[in-house]
């Protein structure tokens, strides 16, 4: 978390010429600062940081900030009710996972058929050879774990689609591959948060999971909770 505590008022006032390089975070909290020590009154890169700061806050109300984490909202009735679906863009980058995983790990693969061939007295072991296949190791390692969670995104959330309208929530999602469609009232919804993960839950039904979210991802999500109360 940004904290502009111990900055002076001088460069406070360098780091808000720069208003537009900063992250949502940044910026809600260096207002905060400038604020609490009243220094500016009429400036115009406040003026623009301020506005900055009100149109993400209305996004986080609209959930635009679902594409952060790889999904997409579709509102209906009157932008009262809404619909979260995978969006393509996601959709691609698990594909690409799975792709890359699946290169990675076969080149795993040969290292760690290579380390296996040392056992052999008909093979001269060399630190050379033992270090590059040690790192084909590490590389099959990477594959496997981008392949893996590639594969179980793209599997949870095929044909993933939940809808808030009316009171109710209605949910479509895998569980161990069998697609199923759960619905429960609006108030069940409610936050899961353990160490850098956070999932959005229907009483004990996850809905979305993600990891190391941005904050205003993180936001977008309380958001909807909020929005059930």
């Amino acid at each position: 978390m940004a904290n502009y505590l111990n900055y002076t008022n001088q460069e406070l006032l360098e780091i808000l010429s720069k208003y537009n390089s900063l992250t949502f975070l940044a910026r809600t909290e260096l207002k905060k600062e400038l604020l609490k020590r009243d220094i500016v009154s009429n400036s115009k890169d406040f003026e623009e940081l301020n506005r900055l700061i009100e149109e993400e806050i209305t996004e986080i109300k609209t959930l635009k900030f679902l594409s952060d984490i790889g999904f997409k909202v579709n509102w209906f009735n009157n932008n009262e009710s809404y619909e979260i679906t995978r969006s393509t863009k996601a959709t691609l980058i698990d594909l690409t996972s799975i792709f890359l995983g699946v290169i990675f790990s076969l080149i795993g693969l040969v290292g760690l058929s290579s380390m296996i061939s040392y056992v052999s007295p008909d093979v001269a072991f060399s630190i050379g050879g033992f270090i590059f296949n040690s790192l084909l190791l590490g590389i099959g390692f990477f594959g496997f774990r981008i392949l893996y969670n590639g594969a179980d995104r793209l599997v949870k959330y095929k044909d993933f689609k939940f809808i808030v309208n009316q009171g109710d929530v209605i949910l479509r999602k895998r569980f161990d591959f069998k697609l199923e469609e759960i619905e429960k009232e609006v108030s069940s919804l409610n936050l899961k948060k353990y160490d850098n993960q956070i999932s959005l839950m229907s009483e004990n039904v996850e809905i979305i999971n993600t990891t190391s979210p941005s904050f205003r991802a993180k936001m977008t999500l309380e958001e909807i909770v909020t929005r059930s109360k």
